[in-house]
């Protein structure tokens, strides 16, 4: 229990302690009177009681997801390396300069996307516990790997890239993308690191 909480379960007692004190016409008190104290101060007991076992628990499962989440980060950060440097080489790959006789190879790229694997969705949930949005820095890079692997897959059949110019332009935009997504993860990376470094030498301990 932390100090708030007992202050809390002692303002109330008080409380309730004083308002009865203040209000009970003592000389007039008979049994009836003292059985309904008796139950009003079980209740307030009870209620006491409830705060305490409520606060308890929920610090409890704050601490187990906290520990789920950092056991999860632990276990994803050699897969979190290969995507940052699969995307990272997808994104130099599209900003490569091409001359009017040269297409990218856009199956390669999608390729390599795919060959260091992403975060599932359930680990993604389980980061949320962890500070500084290391959940969220996923989250976002995972979206823009996500939307330029969709648009890659379909650039050999996209007609609006029949020319120079266009194919160009296009593979400016999903580099900046990628680029964008590697910068994301070596954030979260970074974030995460911070936070697990403690949690693993507590652990070796």
């Amino acid at each position: 229990m932390v100090w708030y909480d007992k202050w809390a379960i002692m303002a109330i007692g008080a409380g309730v302690g004083v308002g009865a004190y203040n209000w009970i016409r003592w000389p007039d008190v008979d049994a009836t009177i003292i059985a309904y104290w008796v139950q009003a101060a079980g209740s307030v007991g009870a209620l006491c009681a409830a705060i305490y076992i409520a606060g308890t628990e929920s610090r409890a499962r704050k601490k187990q997801a906290s520990v789920v989440a950092k056991l999860t980060y632990v276990g994803m950060v050699f897969r979190l390396h290969n995507i940052q440097l699969a995307v990272g080489k997808a994104s130099k790959k599209l900003a490569e300069k091409l001359d009017p006789d040269t297409r990218i190879n856009y199956r390669s790229v999608v390729q390599l996307i795919d060959q260091a694997g992403m975060w599932r969705p359930d680990e993604l949930i389980a980061l949320v516990p962890l500070e500084n949005d290391v959940a969220i820095f996923l989250s976002t890079a995972g979206d823009r790997i996500s939307h330029c692997r969709d648009l890659l897959s379909r650039a050999d059949r996209n007609p609006k890239l029949n020319t120079f110019e266009m194919e160009s332009k296009f593979n400016g935009e999903m580099s900046e993308i990628l680029s964008n997504a590697h910068r994301l993860i070596v954030e979260a990376s970074n974030r995460g690191r911070i936070l697990t470094n403690t949690f693993q030498v507590k652990t070796r301990e």
